[in-house]
Formats: C-alpha cells, structure tokens, sequence
C-alpha cells in the first residue's frame, strides 16, 4: 500500500461535507429511509459540534475519505463519529484511522474509549480489540447497540 494518508481537524466549513460523510456511509447499509430520517439530526455535524470535540478528517492521496470525532460524555471519552466512504471501505482506511484514534487518546491521557456501535460495525470494533460492556435503546422501537470499550 503506497498511500500517504493525513488525520486533519476539521474546522467551521467542513459540516455539510462531513454529514454528507455519514450520510452516504449510514444508507451504505440500506437501512430504510423512515430510519434515516430518524437519524437525520444525529448525523448532521455542525460547526459547534465541530469547534466543542475533536473531529479528524481522513485524508488520502488528497481524497477525504471519512472521518471520527472524539467526545466527551458525563463519565469519559467516547468516539462519537466514525465514518468511512463506502468507496474507500475495506481498504484499510477504518484500521488505519483507528490507529490514530488511539494515538490520539493516550496524548490525552485517555486510557478507555467507548463507542455505541451500530450491528455492521460491531464486529470490526471487536476485532481492533473491542470489548462488549452494555448497550443503549436506540430511537428505533426494540432496536439496540451495543457500547463496546477500548482499553488501551
């Protein structure tokens, strides 16, 4: 692999890119629309989102080809995004960009990352080292995710 990829702040101005981002990688999974609909205002980034967490655009080869965001929520870190092309899925821009997740963790002193991960992407999580500690309901009667933890 001879890519030169770069992990980037996002700034105010990205947010219609990026939920635009999510957007194409949610219905990537052909969810139904009523779904997406729900999701709608939890995929949609806006510039205060962008100024009060850490958001990191994946760049490759001067392609974006997804993003993460870090937050904080009332007990810890939690990666609240994350978020790649279908276009550029299974190349290995998700491990990579975890990789820089963790980095970017431990230059902040942050030793345990949570995430609410969605069915698809529960095993990937899993493989990266995951582990399962609960789960949330979801907006989605009788639907759950799993909250999986990272320890690192």
């Amino acid at each position: 692999m001879n890519r030169k990829t770069q992990y980037v702040l996002a700034a105010a101005g990205d947010e219609d890119q990026l939920t635009q981002i999510a957007m194409e990688s949610k219905r990537h999974w052909n969810y139904p629309e009523e779904w997406m609909q729900l999701w709608t205002e939890s995929l949609t980034i806006t510039p205060g989102y962008i100024t009060e967490n850490k958001v990191v655009k994946i760049i490759s080869d001067d392609n974006l080809v997804g993003f993460y965001s870090l937050e904080y929520n009332e007990k810890q870190l939690f990666i609240g995004h994350f978020w790649i092309l279908p276009r550029f899925i299974g190349n290995g821009y998700g491990r990579e960009a975890f990789a820089d997740i963790r980095e970017r963790c431990l230059a902040m002193n942050e030793h345990i990352v949570e995430v609410e991960s969605d069915p698809y992407a529960e095993g990937f999580y899993k493989t990266l080292g995951a582990s399962k500690v609960g789960s949330v309901a979801t907006l989605i009667e009788g639907r759950e995710l799993s909250v999986l933890q990272f320890r690192f």
